[in-house]
């Protein structure tokens, strides 16, 4: 038995949400995005009883009026032996448990659809065990009580000679037979004064159950023993992991565990063993829910088991879209091609993917020069794909794990990737001296196996495209990377696609942006290093700093000044040094004022 799905309504700060939880579901995402709130509605849901201060002050704040109602439907798998004895439920199929509780904090229950009485719910929830546990910080912080309150409840439903009510029932006796032996030499009197029979003590109110709570945890240590305490926080959260998991398996009902943020103030490598125990608590009849905001804890869960949740505009929880097609194995292999691990990429803020390490480099500056907070800072991760098509691939990647993230790509995108290498409309004696010409080439060709050489399939590429030379070539934004790309995200309608086409034949910066602004894509209007020295003034100081460090000799012919310089700033994607200073000096110099530069550090940060 297992919870297949949860679906919470007017919850805290959950408005709607579905989850479709597997045995060892990890909800990630920041702070306030509603990960507790995920696990205070499942405990919510299975309470024996409500007040209407406490529902009320569950309800979502943007849901109004006297009917509202918080609503939570739980759908499990199939009933335990217990539940089909005790509820008459079929054996093998799913069972839907709802609640509904307006602001007087009545509830309403419904069992596969049949309202359920009091009994009946009773006999539902005595089969469902619920266990939350806070945050483990520190035993002297109340990290054992909700294990005391496990341990409590197990002991109480233990049956047979060993039982809390028969040990009760034998300390009361005990306790009444040495009350009788103290009491010999008063009861002579006690008849004689008070006309009674017989004193006794009254044992009624001994209750051992009132002293569970009390109890600890010990370890002993080559005959001395010590309480739990005495631990490093690391270990007690493994040792009171272990105790639950045992403690689980003892009630022999369903349990669903509800840890919150397991991994506070554990290192990296206690983080491993926590998982570990957190996994051995589920079984064919328990399941656990687990809230983090660590990658190195989620790490250690399969991409299945992620749930990755943020807050809208009005602060209300939602599940970020997730489009998995791959393996879990495979997305960690693709993802570790660009020196990522997908738990980084998920619970950044936001991950921008340029073409290489220059573009690593202006962005950088850029945002900590108009932020006055470097992308580190902001929780921003700034990832060189290392080409346009690669760009493309590890957006793709980011989509599917439902990161957040942001495209950049340079104007060439745009083009036609398959632009002809041969001019058109070429005469026909000039057709004939070239071909002429490739056959000559070709005779002088090294040929060894049986596979074509590089240059035996550029030559033919040549001989394809010279017997189309008279036919016009219709450049195609379909044929682009960028086109490439949306054919794949599938995020723009046909309308949109279209007038993007118009855009970028006219070259209009400004709407095209906001079109790609919905395929999370930001469009250079050239080359990022040409926008560096689009004035006379940006190019003088850009010659000037590269003078400086020694990439240029001297000054450059003012003839050829401007491509000299974007091919030497091109190459500075392995001298950030020198790049940085140059970016510096633009900046002083007021060379980044521009509105592509404001507009490209408000996407990056969202601002």
């Amino acid at each position: 038995m297992r919870i297949s799905k949860v679906e919470i309504r007017n919850f805290r700060s959950v408005q709607r949400l579905d989850l479709d939880l597997t045995r060892s579901s990890v909800v990630c995402g920041p702070n306030s995005c509603g990960k507790s709130n995920v696990l205070r509605a499942l405990k919510f849901a299975f309470l024996h009883s409500y007040s209407a201060e406490k529902t009320s002050s569950n309800f979502c704040s943007v849901v109004t009026g006297p009917n509202a109602t918080i609503t939570v439907r739980v759908y499990f798998d199939e009933p335990t032996a217990n539940l089909v004895n005790t509820l008459n439920l079929p054996l093998g199929q799913q069972v839907l448990y709802q609640i509904k509780i307006k602001r007087n904090g009545k509830p309403t229950c419904h069992l596969n659809g049949q309202l359920m009485d009091e009994a009946m719910r009773a006999a539902f929830l005595d089969e469902v065990v619920i266990v939350h546990v806070p945050p483990i910080r520190d035993l002297t912080t109340g990290g054992l009580d909700p294990f005391r309150s496990t341990l409590a409840a197990t002991i109480r439903k233990s049956r047979g000679s060993h039982s809390l009510v028969q040990l009760n029932q034998r300390v009361r006796e005990a306790v009444k037979r040495s009350g009788r032996q103290i009491l010999v030499g008063a009861q002579a009197a006690a008849r004689s004064l008070l006309d009674v029979d017989e004193l006794s003590v009254d044992v009624d109110a001994i209750d051992i159950d009132s002293l569970l709570p009390m109890a600890g945890i010990t370890f002993r240590v080559k005959q001395q023993e010590s309480g739990l305490e005495k631990l490093g926080t690391g270990h007690q959260s493994s040792v009171i992991l272990s105790l639950y998991r045992q403690l689980g398996a003892a009630t022999g009902k369903f349990v669903l565990y509800l840890f919150e943020e397991p991994d506070n103030h554990l290192h990296p490598t206690s983080l491993r063993a926590i998982a570990d125990e957190l996994k051995e608590c589920v079984t064919e009849v328990s399941q656990a829910v687990i809230t983090t905001h660590s990658p190195y804890f989620l790490n250690q869960f399969p991409v299945t088991d992620w749930f990755p949740l943020s807050a809208d505009a009005n602060r209300t929880t939602t599940l970020r879209p997730r489009k998995l097609t791959k393996t879990d194995r495979e997305l960690r292999v693709a993802f570790g091609r660009y020196g990522l691990r997908p738990p980084e990429a998920l619970l950044a803020k936001r991950v921008v993917v340029v073409e290489g390490p220059s573009d690593v480099t202006l962005l950088r500056e850029l945002v900590e020069l108009k932020t006055g907070r470097s992308p580190d800072r902001q929780d921003l991760l700034v990832i060189p794909a290392g080409g346009k098509d690669l760009v493309s691939d590890l957006c793709l990647l980011l989509e599917e794990l439902g990161a957040d993230w942001l495209g950049i790509m340079d104007w060439d995108a745009t083009e036609d990737t398959r632009q002809p290498m041969l001019k058109k409309g070429l005469p026909a004696a000039t057709v004939a001296a070239v071909d002429a010409a490739l056959t000559t080439i070709q005779s002088q060709l090294s040929v060894q196996g049986t596979k074509k050489p590089k240059a035996q399939k550029f030559l033919d590429g040549l001989r394809g495209e010279l017997a189309q030379t008279a036919t016009p070539f219709a450049a195609s934004l379909a044929e682009s990377v960028l086109g490439r790309h949306l054919g794949k995200a599938r995020v723009l309608t046909q309308a949109e696609y279209s007038k993007l086409a118009n855009d970028v034949r006219r070259k209009s910066m400004r709407p095209l942006r906001e079109v790609l602004s919905r395929a999370k894509l930001w469009l250079w209007s050239g080359l990022p290093e040409e926008v560096l020295v689009a004035t006379a003034a940006a190019e003088a100081t850009v010659e000037g700093r590269l003078i400086h460090h020694g990439v240029l000799a001297g000054p450059v012919q003012a003839a050829n000044r401007r491509v000299t310089l974007v091919k030497a700033l091109h190459g500075l994607g392995h001298s950030p040094e020198v790049l940085q200073d140059v970016i510096r000096s633009l900046h002083g110099a007021g060379e980044l004022r521009g509105r592509e530069w404001r507009d490209l550090v408000l996407r990056v940060t969202g601002e």
